[in-house]
């Protein structure tokens, strides 16, 4: 063991001792809270106060100090905001610096760096597009510009490594606080693509800009991890290399958009089409557009989903509008006429209105010199909008000029969250309604849509569970059926999970009963995010009807951390006496063949429908839409004739029936199939042992027709049985080709000998690594085995052909289990090594993992689940080795991940521990964990994984040292819990021990 490591461990446990002291005197509950500062000053001496347009905004070295009413002064900067001014245009920028209730402000300077310019209209091309990508013109001055959106069904997509390309809907664009809808999963997703079709009515010259999440490692170039290619009508593949600048994330998320322009593009009439290859930490994906001056369209025709102006860069017809603010809104009960006032120095009366884009016909805008206000009244009927749901509002002139624009919340419902006092009432009215008593069970009178669930853990103090998944999921919901004695106004209570930024009922909730639309904007439980309040918040008074009621709470929020859990409601009544209500039957309404469905609708005469990629869009009555991809029946099942123009689809539920038709095209054939046989010169095996596979790769088949013609059939055309591994019993192998209803088959004789695997031995030409160092891997290179089976006969086996049960070896091992499988049956040998000591002190290796690629805990490794949930395995963060970590740490505080070690004799240890990295800054260990061993807290502030530039919560492959730890003789506990929202994902943990170190329970 090394002396100075256990004098440091001394050393770092006195100062946080010391530290723990001062932290505890600190929090004392008897401590008056922080004074009320008089004002605050800034000390701008080492602030960057000049930056380039799209710069990443920075206030590092500011001091923020306020002074209070005694004469005394604080650094108050850890404690202060900092506002994020707008760095996509140049100017003087004003950076505004909040203290509790005090405000300063200082200026920055932005200005613009153009290395690229068009050299027709002078435009910087995004700061470092290629001067050649724009030199035909930059599209300022083209006829339209024509929007493709990605979540369309007619964008095709091809899946990668990582799984399907996946559709996001509603999601909150953190640079509008819009909602967004498009296409994700391409980060790390190798081979995946997604492909714009379009047509174009002749050869033009259009301008590319896509619009896309920003990167969240920093400020990326467009084409260095998404590769655009473009392919003309004529054939011609143009690989776009453009350097466009993206933009750096700038609150993390995938869900933060930018427009960025590409350039020029040729386009040739016809379909032209372009695709986007991910290939590294890609973006999300908005839409594209093109600036050109021919109608482009979907390669089928249809309109682009947008046509408007055109737009250059991040630039558009809002950029020099006045910002505005709507004070007094108003609604009309019936949510048709919305009635405003507006402060605007540019001169607005008479102006036209636009909402979302689309003009308002009945629109009014007159000035009110009294209170310096302009009145604006204008009819949204038959917009249909949502309640609650944010607008955008322009002013135009005659010209079509954007005056003004500003956000306008649209409510039309009653806020019932106004004079609710009901002290008065008789307490013994009150009802309390839980959502689940127990986990994942709802209770009798609540119904959830199918995104919810009743949640698995986080309890209330009365051991009820609560409804959980509704934060950011827009659409959700969740009804509670309650029964009335008589027609009554009820006061309603909920009770909730916490969030740690307080919201108001309606930031995240609609709420209507019995139909009928409500608002309330009570504020909501603030606190550690998803735990139960424990007490219920009054959200207002709403009218029940005598007899079943029905109250639903629908989530309108895509803005994280902003959706509660519902634990339940809880009523105040004078006189009705309320009870559980009934959950009226969910009934199939209708069924629609989805889009996503690909089935085939071209027949012969002769053949069966073929459901193949049917899937139906199955519509509910509480609204919900589920689909299905099985389940139905299919009329007529039996061969097509060419009088058929449909099938009919039915799906069935219950007793409830419900047909959707396709339309079919069934063409007589003109030939019929008369024989098959094989061409001469085929190749193929007739020999076989049980277990392998026949391989038809060389065959073609011979079809003979009616009419004396042949034809080829080629591998992959006909079907092949049996088709998997061959038995002693097969004798021979058909193979069957199908047309118009009629199938002919061909059979090939065969012989299969009874071959079964019964050991493996280590191969005397073996020549394999056996002397390792503790923590190295094993090396399978050169390693042979001989396979030995029933029938008599043997085979060396090596190479990929062989499993290994352990990666990292440990002091003491003395072999390694290697299988072979045959056919289903798996034999294994210990290979013997020697492993000498690590001098850098890691000798034994416990991984988080039972073997690489598995997700079983390995020996002596248990979790416990926190206030997040359960620990889970990161299947996509494998280290060097294999090994998958324990995940869900990050963001989850009170979860644990214990270690079960032994050892014959007490002794100090030192502990090694194997985590991810994180990239945004450094963290110390007792920043994110708090450490146990045998029950007993360590202390432990070394630094944790860092790599600038690097992937956060990519394996960080290497061992931290920790510190020397205790170890008692028999079974010892290590545990690591996670104490912040920054954690790391575990992979293993490695000792440095004088004594062998035994993993798991004690015998």
């Amino acid at each position: 063991m090394k002396k100075s490591r256990r004098i440091f461990t001394v050393l770092v446990s006195f100062i946080l001792a010391l530290a723990t002291a001062a932290f505890a005197a600190a929090c004392d509950p008897g401590e008056p809270t922080e004074p009320a500062a008089k004002s605050i000053t800034l000390n701008t001496e080492k602030v960057q106060k000049e930056f380039v347009i799209n710069d990443i905004f920075s206030s590092e070295g500011l001091v923020v100090t306020a002074q209070y009413e005694d004469g005394t002064s604080k650094d108050v900067t850890a404690d202060s905001s900092v506002s994020s001014p707008n760095m996509s245009t140049a100017g003087t920028k004003t950076v505004e610096v909040k203290y509790q209730s005090l405000t300063a402000t200082y200026d920055i300077s932005v200005v613009e760096i153009c290395t690229h310019k068009c050299p027709v209209c002078g435009a910087c091309m995004d700061m470092e597009s290629t001067i050649a990508a724009c030199a035909v013109k930059c599209g300022d001055d083209r006829a339209e510009s024509y929007t493709f959106e990605a979540e369309n069904s007619r964008v095709k997509t091809e899946k990668g490594s990582m799984g399907e390309v996946s559709t996001f809907t509603d999601r909150e664009d953190y640079s509008t606080g819009e909602s967004v809808s498009g296409r994700g999963n391409f980060s790390s997703n190798t081979g995946a693509s997604i492909a714009f079709e379009i047509t174009s009515p002749a050869d033009t010259t259009a301008t590319l800009l896509v619009r896309v999440s920003r990167g969240t490692g920093g400020v990326t170039t467009f084409t260095t991890v998404t590769l655009p290619i473009v392919t003309s009508a004529n054939g011609t593949m143009e690989l776009l290399t453009r350097s466009t600048k993206v933009e750096a994330s700038r609150n993390g998320t995938w869900f933060d958009f930018q427009e960025v322009s590409l350039g020029c593009i040729e386009l040739k009439e016809g379909v032209n089409t372009i695709r986007f290859a991910p290939t590294g930490t890609a973006y999300n994906f908005d839409y594209i557009a093109l600036l050109s001056d021919e109608v482009l369209t979907w390669s089928d025709g249809t309109a682009a989903d947008i046509i408007g102006e055109p737009r250059h860069g991040n630039t558009g017809p809002d950029a020099d509008a006045e910002k505005i603010e709507f004070e007094d809104v108003s609604v009309s009960e019936d949510g048709n006429t919305v009635q405003a006032s507006l402060a605007c120095a540019t001169d607005i009366a008479g102006a036209s209105v636009s909402l979302d884009g689309k003009p308002l016909e009945n629109a009014t805008v007159s000035y009110n010199a009294e209170n310096e206000r302009y009145q604006v009244s204008f009819d949204v009927t038959g917009l249909e909008l949502a309640d609650n749901s944010s607008h955008t509002v322009r002013f135009l002139d005659g010209e079509g000029k954007v005056l003004a624009i500003g956000t306008l919340l649209y409510i039309y419902s009653q806020n019932i969250n106004v004079g609710t006092d009901d002290s008065g009432w008789t307490r013994s009215m009150e009802f309390r309604a839980y959502s689940a008593p127990e986990s994942e069970t709802l209770s009798e009178g609540v119904q959830i849509s199918s995104g919810l669930y009743a949640t698995t853990g986080r309890p209330n103090e009365d051991t009820y569970y609560p409804i959980g998944n509704l934060d950011m999921h827009k659409g959700e919901w969740v009804a509670f059926y309650i029964n009335a004695s008589e027609a009554a106004t009820v006061g309603l209570y909920m009770e909730l999970g916490q969030l740690a930024n307080q919201n108001t009922f309606r930031d995240w909730l609609d709420l209507t009963v019995n139909g009928k639309a409500y608002n309330s904007d009570a504020a909501m439980p603030a606190g550690t995010n998803y735990l139960p309040s424990n007490t219920y918040v009054c959200i207002g008074f709403i009218p029940l009807q005598a007899g079943n009621n029905e109250i639903v709470f629908t989530v309108n929020s895509t803005k994280q951390f902003s959706g509660h859990n519902i634990y339940g409601l809880q009523f105040t009544s004078q006189s009705a006496t309320l009870s559980w209500g009934t959950v009226p039957e969910t009934l199939l309404e209708s069924v629609a063949v989805s889009e996503s469905s690909s089935v085939r609708t071209e027949y012969l005469a002769g053949e069966t429908f073929d459901p193949t990629g049917l899937v139906l869009d199955l519509t509910w009555s509480n609204g919900e839409t589920t689909t299905a991809d099985d389940g139905f029946t299919v009329a007529p099942d039996m061969a097509l004739t060419a009088e058929d123009t449909f099938v009919t689809v039915s799906y069935t539920d219950g007793e409830i029936t419900k047909e959707v038709q396709i339309p079919v095209t069934v063409t007589e054939p003109t030939v019929a199939l008369q024989e098959l046989t094989i061409k001469e010169g085929s190749e193929y095996e007739t020999e076989f042992f049980s277990g392998d596979v026949f391989d038809a790769s060389g065959i073609t088949l011979v079809a003979h027709w009616d009419d004396g013609t042949t034809s080829e059939i080629a591998a992959g055309q006909f079907t092949v049985a049996p088709s998997g591994a061959l038995t002693a019993e097969d004798t021979g192998i058909t193979l069957s080709y199908s047309y118009a209803g009629v199938t002919k088959t061909v059979n090939i004789p065969i012989t299969v000998t009874e071959h079964n695997l019964e050991s493996v031995t280590l191969h005397a030409d073996a020549q394999y690594k056996t002397e390792y160092t503790a923590g190295e891997k094993f090396d399978p290179t050169g390693l042979v085995l001989n396979a030995a089976f029933s029938d008599g006969t043997s085979v060396a086996v090596s190479g990929q052909d062989l499993s290994v049960s352990a990666v990292i070896l440990s002091l003491g091992d003395t072999s390694v289990t290697v299988s072979y499988t045959y056919n289903g049956v798996t034999e294994s040998v210990e290979v013997p090594v020697t492993v000498s000591a690590n001098q850098e002190g890691a000798n034994y290796f416990l991984t988080a993992t039972a073997a690489p690629g598995s997700t079983d805990l390995s020996e002596g490794v248990t979790t416990a689940a926190g206030a997040a949930g359960e620990t889970n395995f990161a299947l996509n963060r494998a280290n060097d080795d294999g090994y998958y970590p324990i995940g869900n740490l990050n963001a989850n505080e009170g979860a644990s991940v214990t270690f079960t070690v032994n050892v014959s004799e007490e002794t100090t240890a030192g502990l090694y521990a194997e985590f991810c990295l994180r990239c945004d800054k450094q963290y110390t260990f007792d920043q994110v964990f708090s450490l146990e061993v045998n029950g007993e807290t360590v202390a432990c502030s070394v630094n944790m994984p860092n790599v600038a530039g690097g992937t956060t919560f990519a394996p960080s492959n290497m061992y931290t040292f920790l510190g020397e730890i205790e170890l008692r003789a028999g079974e010892n506990t290590i545990t690591f819990t996670t104490i912040a929202s920054n954690s790391f994902n575990i992979y293993g943990v490695a000792f440095d021990s004088s004594v062998p170190v035994v993993f798991g329970a004690a015998a």
